[in-house]
């Protein structure tokens, strides 16, 4: 979970659990609980692993307890989330349930949409837009990313880290230090002043931005936006 959610926790009273403490706590060691509870709501649903949302569903039917499922099946991290199968798992609980539907954005900074959208695809220039709100800044070595990010830190920047391996050194590794927060640590936060690096494992294949696996060179993917602008 992120800060925001520990600070509705634990200064507001709000119940919040990871998904993982949910199915430990309510599906897993005692469905009894739940006949207590009148709402759920799961949020970012689609990343739930496929287990997890099976158990949740087949408890769930039998319950009183009303659910909302927020989720878009497009946004998701890697292969080991459901990938895109939430839909199948609600559609498997038959006409027990409504769809709706968000239209058009929520949350939207048109100048950082348009940046965002122009970065992943040098198709999408809007010449309507003048970044006046970013930054970039080249350089050859890592140890000038990191003293170049520390000053961004040290002036109240959020840089944000590349999520690290805990079996592999990576190239990231060295450039890195204990900011905040890594881009697991960020999803549904919003914050001012953001710093993030591009690496050489990030190019253009003609005018879509490519992402080569730093620990797999014949691993070549095209990149995804998975965050909410």
């Amino acid at each position: 979970m992120s800060n925001g959610h520990y600070k509705l926790k634990n200064e507001y009273g709000w119940k919040i659990y990871s998904i993982k403490d949910f199915v430990k706590n309510f599906i897993n060691n005692d469905t009894e609980k739940i006949n207590s509870i009148d709402f759920i709501i799961f949020d970012e649903a689609q990343r739930t692993y496929s287990n997890q949302m099976e158990k949740i569903l087949s408890v769930l039917q039998d319950k009183s307890a009303k659910c909302i499922f927020s989720y878009d099946p497009n946004q998701f991290l890697g292969e080991y989330e459901n990938k895109g199968k939430i839909e199948k798992w609600i559609d498997s609980i038959g006409d027990q349930y409504k769809i709706y539907h968000l239209k058009g954005k929520i949350r939207t900074n048109k100048e950082l949409s348009a940046f965002v959208q122009n970065l992943f695809d040098k198709n999408k220039i809007n010449p309507n837009i003048e970044y006046k709100n970013f930054y970039l800044q080249y350089f050859t070595k890592a140890k000038d990313v990191k003293m170049f990010c520390d000053v961004l830190k040290n002036n109240g920047w959020q840089v944000l880290n590349y999520t690290s391996s805990i079996y592999n050194v990576l190239p990231y590794d060295s450039y890195q230090s204990d900011y905040d927060f890594n881009a697991h640590e960020v999803i549904g936060q919003e914050f001012d002043n953001v710093a993030v690096v591009i690496n050489n494992y990030f190019f253009y294949k003609i005018v879509r931005l490519i992402q080569q696996d730093p620990q797999d060179h014949l691993n070549i993917n095209s990149i995804r936006c998975y965050f909410k602008i």
